[in-house]
């Protein structure tokens, strides 16, 4: 079948043109305050239609948005690379030492959380 187009509809030189033959199009939502406790939560935003997640924490434990230091950034990110769902891992900005948080960025840290 072939979708009705809107009425004066306008398609120009910015409107891009997909065949979606044989798929589906839906939204796809950002979640950008994610506690990552538990992998249940990636099932459980993929039924949601969540298709990037940002955040952090390192399991169980409490209310932690973000992900100490360089090794645990890249233990999530290893963790998480089996989900097709886009990620970023907040790492922890509270220090005065610049050091920690290029550590945590050339960790994989997408940004800092105060």
């Amino acid at each position: 079948d072939t979708m009705h187009i809107t009425p004066g509809l306008v398609v120009g030189p910015n409107t891009d043109i997909l065949s979606m033959e044989g798929r589906i199009a839906t939204p796809g939502f950002v979640e950008l305050h994610a506690h990552f406790d538990s992998p249940q939560q990636l099932y459980e935003f993929q039924s949601a239609g969540v298709t990037t997640v940002i955040g952090g924490g390192t399991g169980p434990k409490t209310v932690g948005i973000e992900c100490p230091g360089a090794w645990n950034l890249q233990r999530m990110l290893e963790a998480m690379a089996s989900f097709p769902i886009n990620f970023g891992n907040f790492g922890k900005g509270n220090s005065s030492d610049r050091g920690s948080i290029v550590e945590q960025v050339l960790g994989g840290a997408m940004g800092m959380k105060i």
